[in-house]
């Protein structure tokens, strides 16, 4: 979900609902983990000398955890489950994303049909791109829609595989943060700068008709009190 904020061009435009809430929903469950992951707060009471949590369970404390908070451990080392990471890392969210592929499918094409005026991720995404776009001007949309389906799939699932550095290495978690909210910001600004600009011109163009006319109305009134004069 966190790819997103690339992918759908997620702008940090405070003043715009629409920018803000997929802003929220994008970002909002990535920084969540980060926080479960390396700054529980079931471990407030921790530090690097103490490393047993309220319940006097032993926890390990990061190294460079500057709040004393404790990592949150899906298993520990030692444990069936992380032999198996792969299962969990991998595959459940890959079953889970083909899942809602197809009651996604179902009920936006089938149960309840999207109305020609709204937008949703296929006709965005197929607006625009090269290979998406392709997708967009084929006549048999029920096939462009499927193979749609099946990039989006697989992309996502390219998307999760990363997952694993960011589970493990905080810094490479930390990163993918900086990075999503540096693209953000920078779409913001772009969108700032575009605006402003946009309007700046409109501005101009206005001025420099206002301009023309003020001066065609001169124009003219010289050339009627040049012809009044010159009459007998």
């Amino acid at each position: 979900m966190a790819w997103a904020v690339i992918i759908f061009r997620n702008a940090m435009v405070f003043h715009s609902l629409d920018k803000t809430i997929s802003n929220f929903i994008h970002l909002g469950p990535l920084i969540t983990v980060f926080a479960l992951r390396w700054h529980s707060p079931i471990a407030e009471n921790m530090s690097v000398n103490n490393t047993a949590d309220i319940a006097g369970v032993p926890r390990d404390v990061f190294a460079n955890n500057w709040t004393g908070f404790g990592r949150f451990k899906v298993c520990e080392t030692d444990h069936p489950c992380f032999q198996e990471w792969y299962i969990w890392f991998f595959l459940v969210p890959a079953g889970a994303q083909l899942v809602w592929v197809f009651f996604y499918a179902l009920a936006s094409r089938i149960c309840c049909k999207i109305q020609e005026h709204h937008v949703d991720a296929f006709r965005f995404l197929t607006s625009r791109g090269a290979v998406l776009q392709t997708l967009g001007r084929w006549e048999n949309r029920r096939l462009a829609y499927f193979v749609y389906n099946v990039i989006n799939y697989a992309s996502n699932v390219g998307m999760t595989l990363p997952a694993v550095l960011f589970y493990w290495n905080f810094y490479a978690n930390l990163g993918l943060i900086l990075l999503l909210v540096i693209t953000s910001v920078w779409n913001g600004a772009n969108f700032y700068i575009d605006v402003f600009s946009k309007k700046y011109l409109v501005g101009v163009k206005k001025r420099e008709r206002e301009i023309a006319a003020r001066r065609k109305a001169d124009a003219t009134k010289k050339n009627v009190a040049a012809s009044v004069s010159a009459d007998p």
